[in-house]
């Protein structure tokens, strides 16, 4: 389930030029099942996305209570 999501616009300077930046952020709740221990570790140290230079990418996990 989609919890929250929202577009992020911004401009950033490099090299005496400037870029228009839009990212959309999405916050996912639900229940994850684990088939694949060691690539879903590898994800999580290595987070998602290809906005992870801007402090996206963020993956966290909790384990089930029941």
């Amino acid at each position: 389930m989609v919890s929250r999501d929202e577009r992020i616009r911004d401009e950033i300077h490099r090299e005496n030029q400037m870029y228009d930046l839009q990212l959309l952020s999405v916050q996912f709740d639900g229940l994850l099942r684990i088939l694949d221990q060691d690539m879903t570790r590898k994800t999580v140290e290595n987070g998602i996305g290809s906005a992870k230079g801007f402090g996206f990418g963020l993956l966290s996990l909790a384990p089930l209570k029941e």
